[in-house]
């Protein structure tokens, strides 16, 4: 028709979209589907508007009629990234922190249902090798910080060494703040799993709280963390609950794991204990009852307190009930199942 001049070169392609041999197995399945997608959209508007020229030309006006086709929109939704998506809710769950449930392609948070992911993939204590005399030379590669978008291949930021230890925290609070306030101010729903690294070893408090408890570097620790979650619910506007509108914060309490075993449920101020283990490799009790330890009294957990205080069972394990019954009803990943794991449900 001579609307484009026969000499026009293409625009150069993005440098962040990938060549077709430089994607992963997942993701070109992905994209072939999407493609074949606007295949038949691209059949359907043609059909459509072959429809629509049959009519003006039953009409004597074709001659008379201009066509002018704009394909597209708006531009592409944010929520897509580059990969797309076929539910803008996928977007909203961010996980910020470590994993340690996979660290090979297919298995990284950001393959497994969450679309961001900024941490390590494995265990903190992984943080000390660089500095351990005989690593360098072990072949065993360093482990590294990494930061991915939802089928993304993650990237390395920065190795996971002992200066970056101490801070790695800090970083974890300011992205997950971001990602509550973004979704907060476009009113949707999300969910932000923030596993901190903190408490594990080795204890290194931020320079900020080192020497501030007075009570060691474990007192250091936890004084940062209880200032990171309040900065977390500042983002989060309870003003109902703190006014007494409502009886009810969302957070009245949550079930205590450990591995696959439930150790223990906390309800407001008081924790229940069904099992309890002196040290991370050593003696593990179970009881008969569970022991009940009021936290404003008695932080250290020492004193149980089950008599007078079985009312504290009444109030707080009907939420241990509710989550069973939910397991029932949506079961969890049986050990062994292929990847990608199709629920029943």
């Amino acid at each position: 028709m001579g609307i484009i001049p026969k000499n026009t070169k293409l625009a150069p392609k993005s440098e962040d979209i990938k060549d077709w041999d430089q994607l992963t197995p997942n993701e070109q399945k992905l994209f072939a589907l999407q493609m074949e997608t606007f295949a038949g959209f691209m059949g359907h508007t043609d059909n459509e508007i072959g429809r629509l020229v049959t009519a003006i030309d039953g009409i004597d006006e074709l001659d008379n009629t201009l066509f002018i086709y704009i394909m597209g929109d708006n531009g592409s939704s944010a929520e897509g990234a580059l990969v797309g998506t076929y539910n803008e809710l996928i977007v909203l769950n961010g996980l910020y922190g470590k994993w340690h449930l996979g660290r090979t392609e297919g298995r990284f948070p950001t393959d497994q249902g969450f679309d961001e992911w900024y941490g390590v993939p494995n265990s903190t204590d992984e943080s000390v090798y660089s500095s351990l005399e005989g690593f360098s030379q072990s072949g065993v590669p360093e482990t590294f910080v990494k930061d991915s978008k939802k089928l993304e291949v993650p990237q390395k930021v920065r190795p996971y060494r002992l200066d970056y230890r101490p801070l790695i925290d800090r970083d974890l609070t300011d992205r997950a703040i971001r990602f509550m306030k973004k979704n907060t101010d476009a009113k949707k729903p999300f969910f932000l799993y923030l596993p901190y690294t903190a408490t594990h070893f080795p204890t290194m408090p931020h320079p900020d709280f080192r020497g501030k408890s007075g009570k060691g570097l474990w007192g250091d620790v936890l004084m940062q963390i209880d200032s990171y979650l309040g900065e977390l619910l500042d983002t989060i506007d309870v003003s109902d609950f703190l006014l007494g509108k409502t009886e009810k914060s969302g957070r009245e309490g949550f079930i205590v794991y450990m591995g696959n075993d439930i150790f223990g449920v906390k309800w407001r101020d008081w924790n229940m204990h069904f099992k309890e283990q002196t040290g991370w490799n050593g003696v593990l009790r179970e009881y008969t009852m569970p022991r009940v330890y009021n936290l404003i009294n008695d932080p250290y957990e020492r004193d149980n307190v089950l008599f007078p205080h079985t009312w504290v069972l009444k109030a707080g394990l009907p939420q241990l009930e509710e989550h069973v019954l939910s397991l029932k009803k949506y079961p969890t990943i049986p050990t062994g199942a292929p990847d990608p794991y199709k629920p029943p449900y």
